[in-house]
């Protein structure tokens, strides 16, 4: 079987971003198009933030998740999406962002 890259990375770094993370993932789900995966990257949240990815990411196997061994800072954060997107394009949206479909 082939590996098909999506293409679209839609790259979510995050830290400490349960207040609008469910809501964030939401309107990614429920985009009509549908060639993309979701990548959150945890930068050590101290928040419930790896929890609802774990949630998200059991119910949907477009989105990918990890967390960081240890806190890199927003920009190194950016990059670390950056380096494990497949996708032949990037969108970021952050923490608290949402799209319509």
């Amino acid at each position: 079987m082939t590996h098909n890259p999506p293409t679209i990375s839609i790259c979510i770094p995050t830290y400490n971003g349960e207040k609008y993370l469910s809501e964030t993932l939401t309107s990614i789900i429920s985009q009509t198009y549908n060639n993309y995966e979701i990548l959150i990257i945890d930068d050590q949240s101290t928040d419930n933030t790896w929890k609802i990815a774990q949630q998200f990411s059991s119910q949907n196997n477009r989105i990918k998740i990890y967390k960081n061994k240890k806190n890199l800072g927003l920009v190194e954060n950016w990059n670390r999406c950056i380096e494990l997107a497949e996708g032949e394009w990037i969108k970021f949206v952050f923490q608290d962002d949402t799209i319509k479909p």
